[in-house]
């Protein structure tokens, strides 16, 4: 019997209609069950096109916020974590999909309130070595937006590496922070590479072949003088204009 538009479903306006047990079987032969392709594409052609409102979206909001959401006060274990990053393992989106996506956020901004919450979400958590590897690479050469055709020198490159980020971080961390010439700690800290960077490319990322240095100490320990700005105005006897 086809379901007409006009007909009220038997159990709309109601809650608690199944018991635990009931609701237990329905999930677990849902959990057997799997859609095949055709009805995936069936799926996804009825729903093509079909945009919600904006008070449809508003109630869809509201009925998943604080404890009405599933996964309120839970967390995913370990083994579910593993198992959804194997899921979506070498999935990517085409670029019709990015482009639905970065058209539907733009334009948008957050409140303040929002921003806050964002921010003290992501305060104390720091990617992984593995992770800014990965980022590095995704948006390294003619894969970054300023690529223009690699015309900067092969130093700067280095220089502007994870790898060579890791490798200061490393020798920071090991000399605590502080200057191994005048002992000051923090503020405006080098890493120097003991035997030099152009005569040994082999040492470049050797955590022994470097030490911290002030910004003072390390010019001190380079012999590089410190340029004086000329004060402007003063004219000096003796120069003719030409």
């Amino acid at each position: 019997m086809a379901f007409l538009k006009e007909n009220i479903p038997w159990n709309k306006g109601k809650k608690n209609v199944y018991s635990e047990e009931t609701r237990l079987k329905m999930s677990i032969a849902g959990k057997k069950k799997r859609l095949s392709q055709g009805t995936k594409d069936k799926i996804s052609l009825a729903k093509n096109g079909v945009l919600k409102t904006e008070t449809t979206k508003k109630k869809m909001s509201e009925r998943q916020q604080g404890s009405k959401n599933h996964m309120y006060g839970k967390c995913h274990s370990e083994e579910t974590k593993r198992k959804m990053s194997k899921a979506h393992l070498g999935n990517t989106h085409s670029e019709k999909a990015r482009k639905k996506m970065s058209e539907a956020r733009m334009g948008i901004e957050f409140s303040e309130e929002t921003k806050v919450k964002m921010s003290k979400a992501k305060k104390g958590t720091h990617p992984s070595e593995i992770t800014r590897k990965k980022k590095s690479v995704a948006i390294k050469g003619e894969k970054n937006h300023f690529w223009k055709g690699g015309v900067t020198p092969e130093n700067n490159l280095i220089r502007r590496s994870i790898e060579y980020r890791l490798w200061r971080e490393a020798v920071f961390a090991r000399d605590n922070y502080t200057c191994q010439k005048c002992e000051k700690r923090g503020g405006d800290i080098h890493a120097h590479h003991t035997k030099p960077f152009s005569e040994y490319p082999e040492l470049h990322f050797a955590i022994d072949n470097g030490l911290t240095y002030c910004k003072e100490c390390h010019r001190k320990k380079h012999k590089i003088k410190k340029v004086i700005p000329k004060p402007k105005g003063i004219k000096i006897a003796g120069l003719k204009r030409r």
